[in-house]
Parts: C-alpha cells; sequence; structure tokens
C-alpha cells in the first residue's frame, strides 16, 4: 500500500481573533520551556503568553506571527521578533510529522527575507527542540546556558547570499 504525501500545510499570518488559539498553545508549552516556573523570567513568558499577552505582541509592529491551519484549528505558530529572532515555533501534540513545523519555518524565513533581512535568523533553542533546529539548518551558536530557570542552546540560521529561492 502506497502512503499518499500530506498536503502541505496552509500557513497564514495571524489575526487578533486568532489570540485565544495561539495563548492555549503557548499555555500549554511553557512549562515545558521554563524550569523554576516562579523564576521572573518565567512570569514574564506566561504573561507573555495569556491572551491579552499575545494579543499585545500581535498588535507590536515589532512581533510577526504565523498560523499554520486546518479545518479552522490552528495547528502550529511561529513568531519572530524584529524580523530576526524567533520567539515561538510550536506545533500542537498531534500534529507533528505532517510537515506543519517544515512549512511555518520556510514561510517565516521567506517573510524575514522579503522584509530585508539577509543575514540570519536566532533563536534561544531549547535543549529538547534543538535536533529539530538544525534539521532546518540551524548551527549552535554558542555553549547550552541557563538564564532565571531557562535553558537554551543560542542557535542561528545564516541566510545563503548566492540563495535567491528564498525571495
Amino acid at each position: 500500500m502506497v502512503r499518499q504525501p500530506l498536503p502541505i500545510p496552509a500557513v497564514r499570518l495571524a489575526r487578533y481573533e486568532d489570540a485565544s488559539q495561539i495563548s492555549a498553545i503557548l499555555l500549554h508549552y511553557a512549562p515545558l520551556v521554563v524550569t523554576e516556573q516562579n523564576s521572573p523570567l518565567a512570569q514574564k513568558i506566561f504573561a507573555g503568553s495569556t491572551v491579552d499577552g499575545v494579543r499585545a505582541r500581535l498588535s507590536d509592529a515589532r512581533y510577526v506571527f504565523l498560523c499554520a491551519e486546518r479545518e479552522s484549528q490552528i495547528t502550529g505558530i511561529i513568531s519572530l521578533c524584529d524580523n530576526c529572532t524567533i520567539v515561538h515555533f510550536f506545533v500542537r501534540d498531534g500534529f507533528r510529522g505532517q510537515r506543519i513545523g517544515s512549512a511555518l519555518w520556510q514561510h517565516a524565513r521567506q517573510l524575514s527575507r522579503s522584509k530585508g533581512n539577509d543575514v540570519a535568523i536566532n533563536v534561544k533553542s531549547t535543549l529538547e527542540a534543538e535536533p529539530i533546529y538544525r534539521h532546518l539548518g540551524f548551527e549552535a551558536a554558542g555553549e547550552p546556558q541557563a538564564q532565571d530557570g531557562v535553558h537554551f542552546v543560542p542557535m542561528r540560521f545564516r541566510f545563503q547570499k548566492l540563495d535567491r529561492s528564498d525571495v
């Protein structure tokens, strides 16, 4: 039996009315990101993950959120700050392995490049997500670190100067 390839997920810019679905995703994964949930940084992460926190970022020109959607349900998100830093990148449980993360990353990379970033995109990857970012073309930009109860690996994706396929 030949397995049919999964369709490429629909990816779009997030809208203000998406805040509750985005918040649900962020609040689900936030405890996996922080090890000291009462630390100041953890409290900032949780506050930014609330519906009001998401709405504030959706209204802030420094941020852009992209959503993968299937049947009116947001299945994954990626957000960039200042066109060069991934702040959030999550695919809902039950939707992994369906090319959603790859589609989100491709759209974010193309959007960043179309807005003038031809250098790099940075992320503070959780230790668990490091292999995923490596698969997407990121490299470690330093040693694993801990900051106020959040453990991460600084990583960077460098745009290829001659690669115009992202534009």
